[in-house]
């Protein structure tokens, strides 16, 4: 009978070899850790980086020749990676030291980074100056070429100046980063900055440039395929950052009005035609509310009405949201036909405004139309189910028109949406005592009286609640 043998796999026997095989594991281990930090298992991601480290080592101890300048940078930056995700400062910053004390390292672009890194340690405890050291360094020795990396770089700097007090520098240093890599919020930076040292003429070449940078990330938008039915990240990404940008923008044109003229007015209509000639719509219509708005709460209504007429581009949900505080403000003062017509112009231009049909079911109340009222509250429930203005309203019409049942439903709907304010719980409370459901009424004004404690009216309210439902209560 012949038997079969069996071949197994040499043991490595050379010195090459056996460093080749506790290389792989050193990989695999270096792997892992990579893996494990990527799903936010910082820990044991940080314990199979250590052991990766401590091999490799031993094995630069045991053979001086030994030399893997790669393998070794990637487990050393990685441990940085992982302390700084462990907010392990001080760690962190000891790994990113030992990289760059020695000398055998390619100073690279990631060797770069190495030093970006120990930077923004620095920044992140707050002290500015060594972090400013750190960049600096870096800052002179990455190529002209790597446009992003050096302007990241600078705002560093930059930033670091503001905390420091430093605007001048910090505007130096945000204007080259701005030639190297414009984004809206570096400009929004350069421009406050501009603000602080009174330079405010400045400040419109650096609003200009905003607007550009925007208007080309629109455009960006607009190239990608419209028709496509699958998600596509980049436009997500884009379309994200139009928001973003956007909302910038819009901010820093509301700081801007009152640095640009002393007159408001001439304010609004300088950045108002600077986003016509540049910007989006969308900005476009932000400061046009802003600017009805402003006049607005100075209570000039004639001014504001005149704004409302002369928006160019008709955006109707924006016509809606001003012609429905002009209703307010007329409904404050008690000017019920103006606030009428108002509310009307706003549903006329968006009908599912619930706010604009809050405001009509409340005219409708001052007129004590109380059924129109209800109707209009209910719509604007229908609208946005938890607006919690016309759910109380709604309690407040019902309780007017006598039906209580109808009346605690709203309230306690509101309680749910918004729970335990202590003017609700009272009117459920005492709703539910008028309707004799007196063990109700004695739940709410319990919940009441853990909000209000010791409230001498609600404490009489309960007693004579116990007394109607011959409640003994023992004495302690």
């Amino acid at each position: 009978m012949k038997t079969k043998v069996l071949f197994s796999k040499r043991p490595p026997t050379t010195k090459e070899q056996i460093i080749k095989e506790v290389e792989k594991s050193i990989q695999k281990l270096f792997d892992d850790s990579i893996l494990l930090k990527y799903k936010g298992e910082l820990t044991s991601a940080k314990e199979k980086c250590l052991l990766a480290l401590e091999k490799l080592t031993d094995i630069k101890l045991k053979n001086v020749d030994y030399f893997n300048t790669e393998l070794e940078f990637g487990i050393r930056i990685n441990l940085g990676l992982i302390y700084e995700g462990l907010h392990l400062w001080d760690e962190a910053k000891q790994a990113y030291i030992e990289i760059l004390q020695q000398d055998y390292y390619s100073p690279g672009v990631q060797f770069h980074r190495v030093r970006v890194n120990l930077g923004n340690i620095y920044y992140q405890q707050g002290d500015y100056k060594k972090a400013l050291t750190e960049w600096k360094k870096t800052v002179d020795k990455v190529s002209k070429e790597n446009k992003e990396l050096r302007a990241q770089i600078l705002k560093n700097i930059a930033n670091a100046h503001i905390k420091m007090g430093n605007y001048t520098d910090a505007i130096d240093n945000y204007s080259e980063s701005m030639k190297l890599s414009p984004d809206v919020k570096t400009a929004m930076n350069l421009l406050l900055c501009d603000l602080a040292v009174e330079k405010v003429e400045q400040t419109k070449n650096v609003f200009k440039v905003m607007l550009d940078v925007s208007a080309f990330g629109e455009r960006e938008i607009d190239t990608t395929d419209e028709n496509s039915k699958q998600i596509d990240p980049l436009k997500e990404y884009l379309i994200m950052k139009k928001k973003e940008n956007t909302n910038i923008i819009t901010n820093v044109a509301l700081v801007m009005i009152h640095y640009i003229d002393k007159d408001p007015l001439k304010s609004f209509d300088y950045i108002i035609e600077a986003i016509k000639r540049e910007g989006s719509k969308d900005i476009l219509n932000e400061i046009e509310m802003a600017k009805a708005m402003y006049f607005l709460k100075k209570r000039d209504v004639e001014k504001t009405i005149n704004i409302l007429k002369s928006f160019e581009n008709k955006n109707k949900k924006l016509i809606s949201r001003v012609a429905n505080n002009i209703s307010f403000l007329y409904f404050v003062e008690g000017e019920a036909n103006n606030a009428e017509k108002y509310a009307n112009i706003a549903l006329d231009n968006e009908r599912y405004n619930h706010k604009a049909l809050v405001n009509k079911g409340n005219i409708h109340f001052l007129k004590e139309d109380y059924l129109k009222a209800k109707e209009f509250y209910l719509e604007a429930i229908g609208v946005q189910s938890d607006c919690i203005e016309a759910i109380y309203n709604l309690g407040m019409v019902n309780i007017r028109m006598e039906a209580y049942y109808e009346a605690i439903q709203a309230f306690e709907k509101l309680n749910s949406v918004v729970p335990n304010i202590p003017e609700v719980l009272y009117k459920i409370a005492r709703l539910y005592e008028y309707m004799k459901q007196f063990e109700e009424a004695i739940k709410y004004y319990s919940i009441l009286l853990l909000h209000i404690p010791n409230d001498p009216i609600l404490l009489s309210s309960l007693g004579s609640l116990y007394y109607q439902i011959n409640v003994y209560i023992p004495s302690k």
